[in-house]
């Protein structure tokens, strides 16, 4: 498996995870290793993505400050 699958593989885990899909739109977001953006109906974002020098994701809400989440290895 790719970098790239792994990355995104551990970004829509975040994702899965923590939000409600059925209130975000989600769209790739290739600037970033695994780039994700989640856009909600009132007009909000969040952007997630994966640190490729270690197992942490990162997101940023409506372009604020990023928050870095360590996360579990995934297996493959």
């Amino acid at each position: 498996m790719g970098n790239k699958d792994i990355n995104k593989r551990k970004v829509m885990g975040f994702i899965i995870m923590h939000f409600d899909l059925a209130e975000f739109e989600i769209e790739d977001w290739p600037l970033l290793p695994g780039g994700t953006l989640l856009k909600d109906k009132k007009g909000g974002s969040i952007l997630v993505w994966s640190d490729i020098m270690s197992s942490s994701i990162y997101y940023s809400v409506n372009g604020e400050p990023a928050e870095k989440v360590a996360m579990p290895e995934l297996e493959d």
